[in-house]
């Protein structure tokens, strides 16, 4: 099962969202995906720097999500993301991955 089902306020639309955590920032699938059943998934990559996505559709075809990359949730048109709420997640994001730096020192 996908971590979430999210639903298009304005139309309706329902995707299916998997959420991962990488310190690194790093997302590409490997053999515990060759058989995922969600072709209408999108990857969400939660890392120290931002939060970015990419549709299962692309990740199938052997391409990755990484910190180079320009990624953000707020080029997916279907999601309607508010700049101000993705930039407040993503200082959540930062303060968590602080959290577990500090009790590895």
């Amino acid at each position: 099962m996908p971590d979430f089902v999210v639903q298009n306020s304005a139309n309706g639309d329902l995707f299916y969202l998997e959420v991962k955590f990488r310190a690194d920032g790093i997302f590409s699938f490997d053999e515990h995906y060759e058989n995922y059943p969600y072709h209408n998934a999108w990857f969400i990559i939660v890392s120290p720097n931002k939060i970015q996505a990419m549709h299962y559709n692309l990740l199938k075809e052997k391409q990755e999500i990484n910190p180079r990359k320009n990624l953000s949730l707020l080029k997916i048109n279907n999601f309607q993301i508010n700049a101000e709420l993705l930039a407040e997640y993503e200082n959540y994001a930062q303060v968590f991955f602080k959290s577990f730096k500090k009790e590895k020192e």
